[in-house]
C-alpha cells in the first residue's frame, strides 16, 4: 500500500522537529499569569505550512493544564454572512463554557447565546421578527449584556482563550467578517484571543474594505490589524538545516515506498543537485511533505519506466517552480533537439532563447540562475555544450529525461500511446532463458503493436548485451517465428523498417552466440522464420558479404552457402506450390527468383519464368515491374523508372529477347519506335512496355559490330546507328 507523509499539524510536543514548543508554551505562560482582566488578542504570523497550527495545539495543550482557563477552538470556516459568523461564535462560546460552567444566578451559555442573538438583531435587522426585537430590547441593553457575561466570568474566576486558524484560507469577504467578529467582541474582559494568519494575505484582504487603490491596501491592512492585535508574533524561522534533514528523510521514506535503492553515486548525486538548486525555494514543512508526496505519486507510477533521479528533479520542478513546470512541459522540441541541423541551427537558438526569459520571469535573480542551472543538468542540450546524435541511445538507455523518447512520460505519468512499457519489456527479457519459444512469442504479441515495433525492437537492442547465450538463442527464435509482428515497407533494401530492424537484431543476437554453434542455430531460423518474406529479411542480416571481413562474420563462407540454400529451398517449394500467384506481389516475387538463384537454384527460377511469361506474355510486365525501383515523394512512394541495371537484373532471370517478343506480341506497333519517357497519364504496364523496349534496342546497338553504311551520295555515313529488333 503507498504511504504518502501526512500533512497534519502535530499536538505532541515529542513530535516537534522545528523548535515549535517552545515558542508555543512562552504565548501561553504569557496568557496564563496574566493578571489584568482586559482582553488580549494575540496574532501569530507565518506562511501557509510553517507550523501555526501546530503552535496553537501546543498553547492549547499546556493551557488545558490550568483550572481557571477554558480554551475554545473557533472554525470561521464557511459562513455566508457576517450574521451567521456571529451567531456560530457565540454558540460555539456557549457551548464550550456552558458545559464547564454554570451558576446559581445565570447560565453562561444561555447568556452569551442571548447576547449573539441580540448582536445579529441590531446589526442586521433579520434573522428575528419585530416581536423578538421588541422583546430583546425592552429586556435588556447591549452593553447590560455584556456586563452580565463578563460577570458571570469574573465571579466563576475563570477566563476564556478562543482560537482561531486559517483566518488567511478565507474569501476575502470572509476575512473582513472574521476580524469584524473580533472588533466587536474583543474588548471582554477575561478573554484573549490567539489568531494565527499570513500577515500580508489578511493585510491586503482587509485593505479593500479601506480603499480602491491596489497599491494602498496592504498599508491600510497593516494599519487596522494594530489597532486589533496587541500582541503581534512573527513564527520563528525554522534553521534551513533542520528543514533540509526533514525533507530528505520524507524522501528516504518516499523511495522506501517505491521500493527504490538509489546508488551511492545517484544518492550524492540527486543530493548536491536538490540542495542547490530546488532546496533554495525550500521554506515549510508542508512544501517538503508535498513534494515527498508527489514523487511517491510518481516513483509508485512510473517505476521503472523512467531515470528515477531525473523524475524526482522533474517532480521537484513541478513543486517549487510550477510555472517553469509548464513552459518545460510544452517545450519539448527546444529542450531535446540537437542544433546542428540546417533548420534547427536557424530557429533553436532564438527559441531556447525565448524559453529561458519565459523560465526567468517572477524569479529572483539566485533563483532563475538555479533553475537554469538544473535544466542544463537535464537537458544537456538546453546547454551551450554540443551533443551529438550519439547522446541519444546513451539516455534512452539510461531512460533520461533528455531522450526525446522518454520525455513524455516524465509528464504524463504513464507510458504513452505507440511508447512500450520498459517494465513489460524486463519481464520478457527476465522469461528468456527458462521459458518456452510458445511462451515468448505469446509474450511478443500482447507487447507489440504495429505502432510500437521499431520501439520495441530498439529497446531489445539496447539490452541485447545483458542477455545470456541462451536467453540470445531463444529471443531471435521467438522474434523469428513472429516476423508478422514487424511491418515491413515495400522496398526489401530499406533498413529502416521493423521487419529489417527485427531481422537485423537478430543477427545481433546470433553473434552473442560462439561462432562453432551459430549455423546451429542459423539454420532453423531460415526454416521456421515467418512469414517467408520476413524469413528472406533474417538470413540476409544473418549471412555475410562475401567482402565482409572474417572478424565481423557471424557464420563462415560455407555456412553462407549452406544458410543461403536452406533459404531457397523453402523459396522454390512456395514458388511451385502457388504458381502464378506469386505476381500477385511482383517485387516480393522478384526477391524470391533471385534469392533462388543465390541459393544455388538458378535454373529453376529460369525455367519457372520462361514457361510462364511463354504461356502467358502479361506476366511479362508483371515480371518486369517487380525489378523497378521505389520512388518515395512527400506524397507517397509509387515505381522508378525501369533502366540500364535494373535490365540487367531482368536479364539474369529471363532472356530479355522473350520479354521483348512478349511485349510486341501484347502492344504491336505501339513499341515499335519506343519513347522512354510519355505523357503522364500513360498507364503503368505501357510506361513499362516503352522503356524495356527502348532500353533494350538501346542495349543491343550498343552490343553489335558497327558497319560503315553508305549514303546514297557515295559518303560514308559512320555515325549512322543500326539498330537491332532481336
Amino acid at each position: 500500500m503507498t504511504s504518502y507523509v501526512a500533512d497534519a499539524p502535530i499536538s505532541n510536543p515529542a513530535e516537534d522537529r522545528f523548535s515549535r514548543w517552545p515558542f508555543a508554551k512562552r504565548i501561553a505562560d504569557t496568557i496564563a499569569t496574566r493578571t489584568d482582566p482586559s482582553s488580549l488578542v494575540i496574532a501569530i504570523y507565518g506562511a501557509w505550512g510553517d507550523g501555526k497550527t501546530t503552535v496553537l495545539n501546543f498553547v492549547a495543550k499546556e493551557l488545558d493544564e490550568l483550572e481557571d482557563v477554558v480554551v475554545i477552538r473557533f472554525n470561521p470556516w464557511r459562513f455566508p454572512d457576517e450574521a451567521t459568523l456571529l451567531r456560530s461564535f457565540f454558540a460555539t462560546l456557549a457551548k464550550a463554557l456552558g458545559a464547564k460552567l454554570t451558576t446559581g444566578k445565570e447560565d453562561l451559555g444561555k447568556a452569551l447565546s442571548k447576547y449573539g442573538k441580540f448582536l445579529d438583531v441590531v446589526k442586521t435587522g433579520v434573522g428575528s421578527t419585530l416581536k423578538d426585537v421588541g422583546e430583546l430590547i425592552g429586556d435588556i441593553e447591549i452593553e447590560e449584556e455584556k456586563r452580565r457575561v463578563e460577570q458571570i466570568l469574573s465571579e466563576n474566576k475563570k477566563r476564556a482563550v478562543i482560537l482561531m486558524d486559517d483566518i488567511d484560507r478565507l474569501e476575502k469577504t470572509e476575512i473582513q467578517a472574521v476580524f469584524k467578529l473580533v472588533k466587536l467582541t474583543g474588548d471582554f474582559e477575561n478573554v484573549s484571543y490567539v489568531l494565527a494568519f499570513d500577515s500580508q494575505m489578511i493585510a491586503n484582504a482587509i485593505g479593500e474594505r479601506f480603499t480602491a487603490i491596489e497599491d494602498e491596501r496592504a498599508q491600510a491592512g497593516h494599519s487596522f490589524l494594530e489597532k486589533i492585535v496587541q500582541v503581534p508574533l512573527d513564527l520563528p524561522a525554522i534553521p534551513r538545516g533542520a528543514l533540509g534533514r526533514f525533507a530528505f528523510e520524507a524522501i528516504e521514506e518516499a523511495l522506501q515506498t517505491a521500493g527504490i535503492q538509489l546508488t551511492e553515486s545517484q544518492s550524492h548525486d540527486f543530493a548536491q543537485t536538490f540542495s542547490d538548486s530546488i532546496g533554495t525555494r525550500l521554506n515549510t514543512p508542508r512544501m517538503a511533505k508535498r513534494y515527498a508526496n508527489a514523487i511517491t505519486f510518481a516513483l509508485g507510477i512510473n517505476k521503472g519506466e523512467v531515470h528515477e533521479v531525473d523524475l524526482m528533479l522533474i517532480e521537484g520542478i513541478r513543486v517549487f517552480y510550477p510555472q517553469a513546470y509548464k513552459a518545460i512541459k510544452h517545450n519539448k522540441q527546444v529542450l531535446t533537439e540537437r542544433s546542428d541541423g540546417i533548420l534547427n541551427k536557424k530557429t533553436l537558438p532564438d527559441r531556447r532563447a525565448q524559453l529561458k526569459a519565459e523560465l526567468e520571469k517572477n524569479l529572483q535573480t539566485d533563483e532563475a540562475k538555479s533553475l537554469l542551472k538544473l535544466l542544463h543538468s537535464l537537458f544537456p542540450r538546453f546547454g551551450e555544450s554540443f551533443y551529438g546524435p550519439d547522446w541519444e541511445g546513451e539516455w534512452a538507455k539510461l531512460k533520461r529525461v533528455a531522450s526525446p523518447k522518454y520525455f513524455d512520460r516524465f509528464f504524463t505519468y504513464s507510458v504513452p500511446e505507440g511508447d512500450i512499457s520498459d517494465l513489460r519489456i524486463s519481464s520478457l527479457l527476465s522469461t528468456l532463458e527458462s521459458g518456452s519459444i510458445e511462451e515468448i512469442i505469446s509474450m511478443l504479441k500482447e507487447l507489440i503493436t504495429p505502432s510500437n515495433a521499431e520501439l520495441a525492437i530498439s529497446k531489445f537492442r539496447t539490452r541485447a548485451d545483458e542477455l545470456s547465450k541462451n536467453s540470445a538463442k531463444n529471443l531471435a527464435m521467438a522474434i523469428a517465428r513472429a516476423g508478422d509482428l514487424f511491418p515491413a515497407f515495400d522496398d526489401f533494401l530499406i533498413s529502416s523498417d521493423p521487419a529489417n530492424q527485427a531481422a537485423m537484431l537478430i543477427g545481433k543476437l546470433l553473434k552473442q552466440i560462439e561462432s562453432p554453434n551459430r549455423y546451429g542455430i542459423a539454420e532453423p531460423l531460415a526454416r521456421e522464420a515467418e512469414p517467408l518474406p520476413f524469413a528472406c529479411r533474417v538470413v540476409r542480416w544473418v549471412a555475410s558479404g562475401n567482402d565482409t571481413p572474417i572478424q565481423d562474420r557471424r557464420l563462415t563462407p560455407d555456412e553462407d552457402i549452406a544458410l543461403w540454400k536452406c533459404l531457397a529451398i523453402r523459396i522454390k517449394e512456395y514458388v511451385h506450390s502457388n504458381g502464378r500467384r506469386i505476381f500477385e506481389e511482383p517485387r516480393q516475387a522478384m526477391i524470391y527468383f533471385e534469392l533462388m538463384a543465390r541459393g544455388g537454384y538458378e535454373t529453376d527460377a529460369q525455367q519457372f519464368l520462361t514457361e510462364d511469361v511463354r504461356q502467358n506474355p502479361s506476366d511479362a510486365i508483371l515480371f518486369i515491374s517487380g525489378f523497378l525501383p521505389i520512388s518515395y515523394t512527400v506524397s507517397g512512394s509509387k515505381p522508378g523508372e525501369f533502366e540500364g541495371n535494373t535490365y540487367d537484373r531482368v536479364s539474369r532471370l529471363v532472356a530479355p529477347s522473350l520479354l521483348h517478343d512478349c511485349i510486341v506480341n501484347l502492344y504491336g506497333d505501339e513499341v515499335a519506335n519506343p519513347v522512354y519517357t510519355g505523357p503522364s497519364d500513360r498507364p503503368l504496364a505501357e510506361t513499362i512496355a516503352h522503356q524495356f523496349e527502348y532500353v533494350h534496342k538501346r542495349i543491343l546497338a550498343e552490343a553489335a559490330p558497327k558497319q560503315p553504311a553508305h549514303s546514297s551520295d557515295g559518303k560514308d555515313d559512320s555515325n549512322s546507328m543500326v539498330v537491332v529488333t532481336k
